[in-house]
């Protein structure tokens, strides 16, 4: 049995106590939502990650100036 299927049919066992029933719905809409937020949080911080390392090698490549060879502009 699934954990949608067992959820819904201890539901519907405490179907005389509405209370309960609806609680033990929302507990699986929140535990699909604190999945979802899980989830956002790993891709947030890969997107965090991947920027900061970007911005370091852009500054990095400001040092690349001290030779001047490598200047491909006539003057």
């Amino acid at each position: 049995m699934s954990g949608s299927n067992l959820l819904s049919s201890v539901a519907s066992f405490f179907a005389s106590h509405k209370l309960l029933a609806n609680l033990l719905i929302l507990l699986d809409y929140t535990s699909f939502l604190t999945s979802g937020v899980s989830a956002l949080k790993v891709v947030i911080i890969a997107v965090g990650g991947g920027l900061a390392v970007l911005g370091v090698v852009n500054l990095l490549e400001g040092y690349g100036n001290d030779n001047p060879g490598a200047n491909a502009h006539v003057r």
